[in-house]
């Protein structure tokens, strides 16, 4: 029979996926900033984010 899950596995996958979209909107906001494309570049930031951060969680959480 395989163990429950630990308590707290989704809190810490969503708390991943959060860090890693606003990580790299912040550095899209950054490098935009000073080309002057801040809103286009922290938006391509936020999509990189986002399936990067899925691709972490998957990779952190399939075990378990």
């Amino acid at each position: 029979m395989p163990s429950p899950p630990p308590a707290g596995t989704g809190l810490g996958a969503g708390a991943l996926l959060i860090a890693t979209i606003l990580l790299l909107a912040a550095v899209g906001f950054g490098v935009g900033t000073l080309l002057d494309l801040a809103l286009p570049l922290a938006m391509a930031g936020a999509a990189v984010g986002f399936v990067l951060g899925m691709v972490l969680v998957y990779l952190s959480f399939r075990d378990r």
